[in-house]
C-alpha cells in the first residue's frame, strides 16, 4: 500500500481506473498493486510525500517497464 500527503499546489491523481483532483492537505490511499499516478495541475508547484509499505524497490519497477509514460496510457 501507499499513500500521498499534498503539500502544496494541485494535481491530478490516477489511481487505477478512477483519477480525481487533489489538493493540499489531502492524503491519498494507493492499495497494494494498483497503477497509479500524479501530476501537476495547477500553475504553481505540486509537492507531495508519498510513503509505501513495503519500501517500493525502484530498480525493480523501472526493470518491469512501470516507470514509463506508456504504462500510464501515456505517450
Amino acid at each position: 500500500m501507499q499513500v500521498y500527503v499534498i503539500v502544496s499546489g494541485k494535481g491530478r491523481m490516477q489511481v487505477g481506473d478512477e483519477t480525481k483532483d487533489v489538493f493540499a492537505g489531502e492524503l491519498v490511499y494507493v492499495p497494494s498493486g494498483l497503477m497509479h499516478g500524479i501530476e501537476n495541475s495547477g500553475d504553481d508547484m505540486l509537492s507531495y510525500v508519498s510513503a509505501a509499505n513495503p519500501a517500493f524497490d525502484f530498480t525493480e519497477a523501472y526493470d518491469r517497464g512501470q516507470l514509463t509514460r506508456e504504462a500510464y496510457g501515456k505517450k
